[in-house]
């Protein structure tokens, strides 16, 4: 039995030395794409804010399909944070599409991360009345697989400028939420057949909350 015991050790050492090297590797200058990832996994079920940090990391800079998948995957497990895990494996989804980073995209790990995209976007709206005005917000941008609304288009000025009165505490006064909630409808409107239904169904419940924050029983932004 004792050969047994011995040959334990041994595999763990091996292991501890493979982390070891892989730290070098992914801390150090060439910050190393593979040994992210691979701390990524080795953290995933002992310290998820490290694999989450190494996922993002190795994800974005890769960019790391796999990485980016996994991030958006514990972002959801672990924090809750639904505007940023539709983010990550949104961009995990649709690598794919763009042809500048087409080639770091495999066809299985594109259709499970477009799988997973669906089945969370369904599982929110599902959800939707549960959510803070914050988390809300924190959506929207990410609410699309289609990248709705697209960069500086009509219906992005909307949003943004909706936005934009609605974080402005010191003058949220029932005029300006008036103008939030028009900006939004007109938004709804213009953007109908455009958005995800997720982003319709949040739309709307951030419509809804708009009017209690006059009342001050919303959560504030």
């Amino acid at each position: 039995g004792d050969g047994g015991n011995n040959n334990n050790s041994n595999n763990n050492d091996d292991k501890l030395t493979s982390i070891q090297i892989y730290h070098v590797l992914a801390d150090g200058a060439s910050t190393h794409i593979p040994s992210m990832v691979q701390l990524g996994f080795t953290y995933a079920d002992v310290d998820k804010t490290r694999a989450i940090q190494y996922f993002t990391q190795a994800g974005e800079d890769g960019p790391h399909q796999t990485a980016l998948y996994n991030a958006g995957r514990l972002l959801l497990e672990d924090r809750n944070d639904y505007g940023k895990a539709l983010a990550y494996i949104r961009s995990a989804a649709t690598l794919g599409d763009d042809r500048h980073t087409a080639m770091y995209a495999k066809p299985q790990m594109t259709n499970l991360a477009t799988k997973a995209y669906s089945d969370l976007s369904q599982m929110i709206s599902d959800s939707v009345h549960g959510l803070s005005l914050q988390q809300l917000v924190d959506i929207f941008p990410y609410g699309s697989i289609h990248n709705f609304p697209k960069e500086k288009s009509r219906e992005d000025k909307l949003w943004d400028g909706a936005m934009k009165r609605l974080a402005d505490d010191t003058r949220r006064n029932d005029e300006a939420l008036e103008k939030v909630r028009n900006d939004l409808k007109k938004l709804l409107d213009v953007g109908h057949d455009k958005m995800s239904d997720l982003q319709r169904v949040v739309l709307v419940a951030i419509v809804g909350e708009t009017y209690k924050l006059g009342t001050g029983t919303a959560d504030e932004l």
